[in-house]
This record gives structure tokens, C-alpha cells and sequence, in this order.
């Protein structure tokens, strides 16, 4: 509706977009003002308390002519103001003022008519079945359309939100709704809509949707998706912001079923809803002295991928198992969210020989069969070469004991004596005692242990270390091993340096703990030096790097050289701290 207004050579010019609207529609109010005069222009338009308002805008020009009378001006201001509606009832749009220099000029009174929002109710699902419009609706509607009423606790939903309309309209937002109750998955919300033929209620529609998402219910019972509203322009063009509406898409009743309590294991996971499938595979059967496997545990199917569960793999006989790094591959498609999980374990063998990686197992419940299912990854039979713990310490560079070379027996030839002798019959007249060499045979085995037993206290005095220097060589040689792994961390071979560093802290920590605890396992580590008066938060930093350093050898991601950096530094932390312990 337009009204026009004028006093002396101000004129102005109100045009509401629609003046019979309903509670939460918008309306905009365009005031234009033109004057002759050469002075400014000034629009006032006051607050309602029937409306709020939500935004203007403001614009200006003015033109020059020439003509017998001399110089000509006419300037124009027009300002636009949004205001939604929310009480129902008849309201007054006035007291809309002009000015310019001396005049004054008062738009004259708009009616609008504002009817009651019907109450938008619950419907119940129907796939395949839109509900037609209602009155105040008209031509223009927004529904939700899902392809299931009804679905199993976690079972993957497909919902629409689409949009039912007879002419022209523009779309003000399209946020979605919050989906309370549901974890949500946005598979589609395109930038341009494509338009679709349908019939509703036996009229022809054009329908555009707006977005599809998959929701996977989090709770079973009668479950709602809740309202929500959007915002249209009808009939805009250059010459008018056309009129403002608000659509609202009823809330939709869906039904959960809870998942059934018949065959249902112990301990099942509600989110493996699905249909999926599990594998397993090894990257080697035949592996070499100090080498780990790797095992990959693979989930994949159609369902709520990303909050599925693995099994827990925690202890393989005959292998020591490092916690699982677990990657997503999730792919959306319109046909909803399907995708993998895998699973990276690495098992350190801690026998030779012949070793059995058993079948894996997962419970699922397939909503399309309605059951449990126990899903079977193969088992693997491997050959372990050699003695792991041999070759963990195959890497340990071995302790150079440097002793005096003792001194060779020369052999004379002229002392060789034939094997026989010829024996002497005739008996010696001279007694034994009277030989000048009687008394010096005597003596000498007497003599020989004094000269062992003075010669060995020289040589253990010689070499007899105080504590400080032992403490001294222990240190120098656990520097030469943390140097030795930042030497091979420059050199690109982060294994090497994993082993340095973890052969540097077994070696410390059994010297400095007087007991070794090389070959032990952690928990036997935990106990022997916890025995010896060290305390727990040193001991599971300790026990912590060496797991660390096991893993890092087998794990691409952790030989990154700012990885071994912050290895080598978090051993010199420990050995700081053994050090302190100690004294």
C-alpha cells in the first residue's frame, strides 16, 4: 500500500510491502522524500511497540538544471526500514516526518492487519507424503521429509528440508536446525537450488531442496524434529524490495526403537549400527630379529562410521602390543555416510619361532536384518626368526674390556728332551740333602705364592676406581650414546637414534641402580627399582620413554626429527633427575 503526503515543495511518499501479514512476517516500509528547496533532507520514523525493528537503510541523491528561471535542484532521500510483526491484531503505522528547511511534512496513517500464527503442530512421518499448505501458508511452504518413520536406536536417518512454492521467491537464510536428540551429518546443502515437479495435495508445485543431512537418533522413544523457520522475498525487482515472509516447517514425530534386548552380548557398543564388514591384515609373515608387525584392523560398511568402535586388542600371546593409532575414512554421498575405520597396532614379538595372531571379533547390530551380528577378521599364523631377546640387544654396542696381553712361553730348542730316558741302575752314594740344590727346590713353591700374592695386591691397588671416577665413566659413556642419537637423527636414521637413547637410559638406570634391569619387562622394572627406594613418578617416566622409544622404532609418524629431539631431551631430563636420586 503507498500514501503520499505534501507541504509547500516537500513532498513524501510511504509504501508498505504488505499490509495484511501474519504474526512473524516482515514488512518493509520505503519512505521517499523529494524537495525543490536546496537544503537537506531529514526522515524521522519512530519505534512501535507492536513491532521490532530490524534494520534500515538510508540513501540520498540530488539533481541540477539550468533553465530561464536560473539554477533548479531537486534533491530525493529515501530510507527502507524492516520490521517484523509478532502480536497479532490491527496497528497504526504513523507519526513517519520530513523536513526540510522550513517544512515539514507527516506521511499520512497506514492500517496493517496482523493475523494469528497458527500453532505449528507435530505431524507424524510419512515417508512419501507431504502435508499440503495451509491458508496463511498459501503458495509458499516448507516441509521436512525423511526416507524413514521409523528407525532402530544409532540406524542412519536421511532428512530434507524442502521448499514448496509457486512463483518467484529469494531466500533470506538457511541455517539448519539444532537436532536435539540426533548426532548429524550435513551430506548436501547446495548454493544454487534446483527446481523438481511435484503434486501436493493434487497442486502442482515447484520444490527446491534446501539441504539432506543424516541423523543417527541418540535416544529411543517418540522423538521430535523441531521447528524451525525461514526467511523469503516474494516479488522483488529494481523497483521494489517486494514483500517478506517467514515459513516455518513443522516439527516431525520420528520413532526410535530401542535396540532389542534378545541376543544382545555383554558390553555392545550402541553406536555399531550398521551394516559393515571386518578385516584384518599383517604386513609381514616371516619376520626378522628385532622387527615388529604391523597389524590393521579395518571397519567398513554403511552407519555412524565415525562414532563406531573398534574391538580393544590389548594382549596377543607371544607379542608385546603397542596402543592402536586409529584413522577415519569417511565419505558422504546422498545415499548417506558410509566409510572405514582402521585400527594400527604394533606387536613386538617377545619369542622366537612360530607365533599365532588370533581372529579378531566385533558384534554389530544390522538394522536392515533387524540382529546381532559377529563379525570375523582372519587369523594369521607368522614365523618369528631368531631370539628377540638377542636381537633387541643386538643393537647394544658391546663393552671393550682392554687387558695386558700376557707374556708368551718361548720354547727352546736345545730344552726338547727325548719322550724316553735312560735310566740309571747304579744307586748315588751322595744323600739327597748334601746337592746344592736341595734346599732352593724346597724353598721355591713357598717363595712363588708370596711373589702371586704381592704381585696380584699391586695390580688391585693399580687398578682400584674410587666411586667418583666409576660415576664419571658411567656418564661419559651415556653422553657417547645420546651424542651417537643425535648424530644419527642428523643422519636420517631415526631407528638407530631411538636405540641409542634407549640403550642409554637401560644402561644408566642399571648402573646407577647397582642392579640390571636390561631384559625386563616394565612392570618388572616398576618393582626392581621401586624396591630400591626410587620414587613413582621417576620410575613411570623412566619405564614411559623406554615404551616410547620401542614404539618410535616401529611407528612412521614418531621418526620425524623434531620427534627425536624431543626424545633425546626428555632422556637427559631422566638421567638428570637418576643422577639426583643417587647422591
Amino acid at each position: 500500500m503507498t500514501s503520499h503526503a505534501q507541504s509547500g515543495r516537500l513532498r513524501v511518499t510511504v509504501d508498505v510491502s504488505d499490509t495484511a501479514v501474519v504474526a512473524g512476517d516482515i514488512v518493509v516500509v520505503e519512505i521517499k522524500a523529494t524537495t525543490s528547496m536546496n537544503a537537506n533532507i531529514n526522515i524521522d520514523v519512530p519505534q512501535y511497540d507492536w513491532a521490532m525493528e530490524l534494520g534500515r537503510s538510508q540513501s540520498q541523491s540530488s539533481q541540477f538544471s539550468f533553465g530561464t528561471g536560473g539554477q533548479q535542484v531537486q534533491r530525493e532521500q529515501r530510507l527502507s526500514v524492516e520490521l517484523q510483526l509478532s502480536k497479532a491484531g490491527e496497528f497504526i503505522l504513523q507519526g513517519i516526518h520530513a523536513r526540510a528547511g522550513t517544512d515539514k511534512v507527516t506521511a499520512t496513517p497506514v492500517k496493517i492487519r496482523v493475523a494469528k500464527s497458527q500453532q505449528a503442530v507435530a505431524t507424524k512421518a510419512i515417508v512419501g507424503q507431504v502435508s499440503p499448505p495451509s491458508a496463511q501458508e498459501g503458495s509458499l511452504f516448507v516441509r521436512y521429509r525423511p526416507n524413514k518413520a521409523s528407525a532402530y536406536l544409532g540406524e542412519q536417518i536421511l532428512l530434507d528440508l524442502d521448499i514448496f512454492a509457486n512463483g518467484n521467491f529469494s531466500l533470506d537464510d538457511t541455517k539448519p536446525p539444532a537436532l536435539d536428540g540426533f548426532w548429524r551429518e550435513m551430506i548436501d546443502q547446495p548454493t544454487q537450488l534446483r527446481a523438481r515437479n511435484t503434486r501436493v495435495n493434487g497442486r502442482p508445485f515447484r520444490t527446491y531442496r534446501l539441504w539432506r543431512m543424516a541423523i543417527f537418533p541418540l535416544e529411543a522413544g517418540k522423538k521430535l524434529v523441531e521447528s524451525t523457520q525461514l526467511g523469503f522475498s516474494t516479488n522483488r525487482s529494481i523497483f521494489s524490495t517486494g514483500k517478506k515472509l517467514r515459513r516455518t516447517a513443522p516439527p516431525l514425530e520420528l520413532e526410535i526403537l530401542p535396540l532389542p534386548t534378545e541376543g544382545r552380548p555383554a558390553g555392545f557398543v550402541s553406536t555399531n549400527v550398521g551394516e559393515y564388514k571386518l578385516t584384518a591384515s599383517i604386513d609381514k609373515n616371516n619376520v626378522a630379529p628385532g622387527k615388529a608387525i604391523l597389524l590393521k584392523v579395518t571397519l567398513r560398511g554403511t552407519g555412524n562410521i565415525k562414532n563406531a568402535q573398534l574391538p580393544k586388542v590389548e594382549m596377543i600371546d607371544g607379542f608385546r602390543v603397542f596402543p592402536p593409532t586409529i584413522k577415519d575414512d569417511v565419505q558422504i554421498t546422498n545415499q548417506g555416510v558410509s566409510g572405514s575405520k582402521t585400527a594400527e597396532l604394533i606387536l613386538m614379538p617377545t619369542r622366537g619361532g612360530r607365533l599365532e595372531i588370533p581372529s579378531i571379533e566385533l558384534t554389530t547390530f544390522n538394522p536392515t536384518t533387524e540382529s546381532y551380528e559377529t563379525l570375523r577378521a582372519r587369523s594369521f599364523s607368522v614365523y618369528i626368526q631368531g631370539n628377540p631377546d638377542i636381537a633387541a640387544s643386538a643393537n647394544v654396542a658391546p663393552q671393550v674390556i682392554t687387558t695386558e696381553p700376557l707374556p708368551s712361553q718361548q720354547t727352546n730348542k736345545d730344552d726338547l728332551r727325548p719322550p724316553r730316558f735312560r735310566e740309571k741302575l747304579k744307586r748315588e752314594k751322595q744323600p739327597i740333602t748334601s746337592h746344592d740344590w736341595f734346599f732352593p727346590i724346597l724353598l721355591a713353591p713357598f717363595l712363588l705364592l708370596m711373589l702371586s700374592i704381592s704381585i696380584d695386591g699391586i695390580k688391585s691397588f693399580l687398578s682400584k676406581e674410587t666411586e667418583s671416577s666409576l660415576r664419571k665413566k658411567i656418564d661419559q659413556a651415556t653422553q657417547q650414546r645420546l651424542a651417537a642419537a643425535a648424530q644419527a637423527a642428523t643422519s636420517n636414521q631415526p631407528e638407530q637414534a631411538y636405540v641409542e637413547i634407549h640403550e642409554a637410559l637401560i644402561s644408566f638406570g642399571s648402573e646407577i641402580g647397582g642392579t640390571n634391569i636390561r631384559g625386563q619387562t616394565n612392570d618388572e622394572i616398576r618393582v626392581t627399582l621401586s624396591n630400591l627406594g626410587m620414587n613413582e613418578p621417576l620410575i613411570e617416566r623412566l619405564v614411559q620413554e623406554l615404551e616410547n622409544c620401542d614404539f618410535a622404532r616401529f611407528a612412521p609418524g614418531a621418526r620425524e626429527a623434531t620427534a627425536v629431539g624431543e626424545a633425546l631431551e626428555r632422556a637427559q631430563n631422566i638421567i638428570s633427575e637418576l643422577k639426583s636420586w643417587k647422591k
